[in-house]
């Protein structure tokens, strides 16, 4: 009787983690034909009206390198129908439960639709779940991609997780301002230290005029700029999901950079950091400077 249930027991627990797989997998695909639909909105009736439409009531955008509501910021903006905004989700990640995540990716602003050449970037958006359950972005900034980079290849509702990280519920509380405070005290005192502790072997940074790093070797070589002599994080706010597995967060930055003529000079910026707790520790899977 006893090696009946050991067997049922580990039959369950085996079927209970399938189970979640599954779930996450179909989080991960609701959450991909979100932002596909975005994009496609875009495409159909504006991008003006693609982003009315997509952003949370309480998103954040960012202007001037400063946090600001999103919904007011598109409302106010001038409408110009010959411009075509064009990009795909590299990059995706959702919390145990469904109702958090976030996407990352290339992006190609064009003031008219026909020219040859646009702006590149690349985008990092966050999105929740609303009371209706559908997902909408909350937060959505972006940064300088090179002209001459090649777009990463798109992600499609339906492709399997493969080697992304999947989160499970995680039952001790911690809020995102612990997070982002614990880290950046961490940072000030050793900024390579802070982000080799800290950063997934998964995770993708973003930094201006840089092609996105997709490995922490990369990644760390790309945030520890020694072009860069001070760089300091102010947290302003973010959120940790329902199921205590993801959470992000977003603030300003002051810098002091080395421009090409070797003189220091002072520059303000803002950052979007996307935390997914992984084999019980906290990490960063998400990371990008903009100025």
């Amino acid at each position: 009787m006893k090696h009946l249930n050991l067997i049922f027991i580990i039959a369950l627990i085996g079927g209970t983690s399938a189970w979640a797989q599954t779930q996450s997998q179909k989080h991960l695909n609701q959450l991909i034909a979100a932002e596909n639909g975005f994009v496609k909105l875009a495409a159909d009736s504006g991008v003006k009206k693609a982003f009315l439409l997509s952003l949370d009531e309480k998103s954040i955008n960012f202007d001037n390198n400063k946090p600001v509501d999103g919904l007011t910021l598109w409302k106010a903006s001038a409408e110009n129908k010959k411009a075509a905004l064009i990009w795909h989700p590299a990059n995706a990640a959702v919390s145990a439960f469904g109702d958090m995540g976030f996407t990352m990716g290339p992006a190609v602003y064009k003031p008219n639709i026909d020219s040859a050449r646009g702006f590149n970037s690349y985008f990092f958006s966050v999105w929740k779940r609303n009371a209706a359950g559908k997902f909408k972005v909350v937060l959505d900034g972006g940064c300088r991609r090179p002209a001459d980079a090649v777009m990463e290849a798109k992600l499609t509702d339906g492709k399997p997780l493969a080697k992304r990280p999947v989160s499970k519920p995680a039952k001790s509380l911690i809020t995102v301002d612990q997070l982002e405070n614990s880290f950046i005290t961490a940072c000030n005192a050793d900024a390579k230290a802070a982000y080799h502790k800290h950063m997934a072997d998964s995770a993708w940074a973003l930094r201006p005029g840089k092609i996105a790093g997709k490995n922490k070797t990369d990644n760390l070589t790309m945030v520890i700029n020694p072009k860069i002599t001070e760089c300091k994080y102010t947290f302003v706010s973010g959120e940790t999901a329902q199921s205590n597995d993801l959470a992000y967060a977003y603030g300003t930055v002051t810098l002091n950079i080395i421009n090409k003529a070797g003189v220091k000079q002072a520059a303000n910026g803002f950052y979007v950091r996307t935390w997914q707790k992984l084999n019980g520790e906290w990490k960063i899977v998400g990371d990008m400077l903009s100025y």
